[in-house]
């Protein structure tokens, strides 16, 4: 078995600035891993993913992601989004070009426009959130 995510170790959450690193760090390995891999043994071809990272101790959080993974917050009455998908439809909307209620049917949904082993590192930047 080929491993992509390299093993993070416990590092407290709430202490921001080594969490991230090491966060960030491993999802830029595994960025890494996958485009060595398409390019050795996936012969060439363009291959990625997604990715969701939550760490937590407690009530404490962060998250990591790159693409349209999606992290949701049940609060035991209901459940609501809190990432925003790195998605040509979600860009559209932002820009004010498309509304929530186009984008469901809208034919570009599918297209992200960050991932895991396609782009260069530069573009990759996973975005973060924390809360208590």
């Amino acid at each position: 078995m080929y491993k992509i995510l390299p093993d993070i170790g416990a590092t407290g959450v709430g202490n921001r600035g080594k969490e991230d690193d090491t966060a960030t760090g491993a999802i830029e390995e595994a960025h890494r891993n996958i485009k060595n891999y398409a390019e050795t043994d996936g012969m060439g071809t363009n291959m990625g993913t997604t990715i969701v990272l939550l760490l937590s101790s407690g009530s404490l959080y962060n998250v990591f992601w790159v693409g349209d993974s999606r992290t949701y917050l049940f609060d035991n009455e209901s459940l609501r989004q809190i990432t925003i998908d790195h998605s040509l439809v979600q860009f559209l909307i932002d820009q004010g070009e498309l509304t929530a209620e186009e984008a469901v049917s809208d034919p570009r949904k599918n297209a992200v426009t960050r991932s895991l082993g396609v782009q260069e590192l530069e573009t990759v930047g996973a975005d973060s959130i924390s809360d208590k």
